[in-house]
């Protein structure tokens, strides 16, 4: 963290344990019950996230000082030629000279066979395609290449040519098992693919502690590393974040680069986002259920931190916002205080909601999108909950990314819709019934707050796009730093 984040980050840290402590004793209702295990959950989170990125690791290129084989694998399914196309051409230009493509075709599409044919790289389409889905097809791929090194290139992914010159020399120490890079997407310039809060400080935070994880796409792997582990990962939905924990629970080191070196689609209209986004989150939380890293040994401390605070986040988001909003519809309906209306409250409470807002406005950009998609994903992460609690993997089926924004798909707001319309009936009722009351105000601002959070993805649903979300600037605009590479060209 920069000087100023880190002020901030404490004085959060501070307030938001002043906070819970004074609401600890100061419920007047057993209903408050809920709202301090809410407000708890977010207390923690914001402790956890200040413990595990007050450090940062930032680091640029490392050129090769060895000619070892490259092994450049393209999964692909049912991805779109045109755009599949894009990909290999881009491929074929990366400059290594001991590289060889491979085209893993999961579908056996004729199409894909005969581009293999025009750029002259190998094709492989396994007999048991799907099974295990993406890692099933690394896998493959796997036992029928030689290269020391792996780099995986998602079909939508277009490849800045010096990916590889520039990231190989970080394997110069044998126990490096995988050197990620910062993923960019071709989306509007405030969608929240862009998530500068989690590319430019979890991920920087996790590398300075040896837990930085594969974004799945532009990351190379070490053959012998994937060897010793038993190939990438098939028991998680998608391979990435526990071929991750599995390096790292056997001893081995993974490196995290703050440049993209990769542009690809992500998805934008809601019920794409919603798949992508409950698959990335049912895969942290069955780690967080089932393998949790508190309990693993073989993890060092901070390593078992980062890998939590995964699963942590996603949880947090599922019960706290339908919770606090129960809570509020129902100390409005009843008129009843469940936290004594004092100015101590109102103090301690916007204090604490301040500065970890403030902290992540700053570090994202001077925007809220993270946040909101945060907040407004709570139903997804709900149910990835659920999904993470069965005792079989969920099923799978890869993301699209080509759905359109400016369709019609209001109906996947229903949550949002039900806890809004439930906090404003109830706080006309309360307004009809009780008067303007110090519940009233507190009601209004909380009900505002969450539809502020929502908006984007109502904005999106109704085909109006994200519009900015902002402060007003309290503080100067950074400007990029020299280590994040431009977003390469298609």
């Amino acid at each position: 963290m920069k000087p100023i984040d880190k002020l901030i980050a404490l004085a959060a840290v501070i307030l938001n344990l002043t906070y819970i402590v004074w609401l600890g004793f100061s419920l007047e209702h057993p209903a408050g019950l809920a709202v301090f295990f809410c407000d708890g959950l977010f207390v923690s989170l914001a402790i956890l996230k200040t413990i595990n990125h007050w450090t940062q690791r930032h680091i640029g290129d490392a050129m090769p000082t060895h000619n070892s084989g490259l092994d450049i694998f393209l999964p692909v399914l049912d991805e779109p030629i045109d755009l599949f196309r894009t990909t290999v051409q881009a491929a074929t230009r990366i400059e290594y000279r001991h590289k060889r493509i491979y085209i893993l075709d999961d579908l056996g599409r004729e199409e894909v066979a005969e581009i293999a044919k025009t750029y002259g790289v190998t094709y492989l389409s396994r007999p048991d395609k799907g099974k295990n889905q993406k890692a099933g097809n690394l896998n493959f791929g796997f036992q029928h290449s030689t290269g020391e090194f792996i780099l995986v290139i998602d079909a939508d992914h277009s490849t800045q040519p010096q990916i590889a010159n520039r990231l190989l020399g970080h394997f110069h120490q044998p126990e490096v098992a995988l050197v990620a890079t910062r993923q960019a997407f071709n989306v509007p310039v405030n969608d929240f693919n862009h998530d500068p809060l989690y590319y430019e400080s979890v991920l920087p935070g996790k590398n300075a502690d040896n837990a930085a994880t594969s974004c799945g796409s532009g990351v190379i792997y070490r053959r012998s590393a994937l060897e010793q582990i038993g190939y990438f990962q098939t028991w998680n939905m998608v391979e990435d974040l526990y071929t991750s924990y599995v390096f790292h629970i056997h001893g081995f080191k993974t490196v995290y680069v703050n440049k993209s070196f990769t542009l690809g689609l992500a998805p934008m209209d809601l019920p794409t986002i919603y798949k992508q986004r409950g698959t990335w989150a049912a895969d942290a939380l069955r780690i967080f259920f089932k393998h949790n890293p508190l309990l693993e040994t073989r993890l060092h401390l901070k390593q078992r931190l980062h890998y939590f605070e995964i699963g942590w986040s996603y949880l947090v988001s599922a019960l706290s916002i339908p919770i606090v909003m129960m809570v509020l519809a129902y100390s409005l309906a009843t008129n009843t205080y469940i936290i004594p209306a004092s100015e101590e409250y109102f103090i301690l409470k916007s204090l604490s909601m301040f500065f970890p807002a403030l902290l992540a406005y700053l570090m994202s950009q001077k925007n809220f999108s993270t946040l909101q998609a945060w907040a407004s994903l709570f139903p997804v992460y709900l149910w990835a909950v659920t999904l993470a609690l069965r005792p079989n993997k969920p099923t799978y089926a890869v993301t699209s990314k080509i759905g359109k924004s400016e369709r019609w798909h209001i109906l996947l707001m229903w949550p949002h819709l039900l806890l809004l319309t439930g906090t404003s009936t109830a706080l006309s009722w309360h307004i009809t019934h009780f008067g303007l009351s110090y519940l009233a105000g507190a009601g209004f601002f909380f009900t505002a707050l969450m539809l502020y959070w929502f908006l984007p993805f109502f904005q999106k649903v109704m085909g109006l796009g994200f519009v900015k979300s902002s402060l007003p600037k309290l503080f100067p605009v950074r400007k990029a730093p020299e280590r994040y590479a431009p977003e390469p060209g298609a």
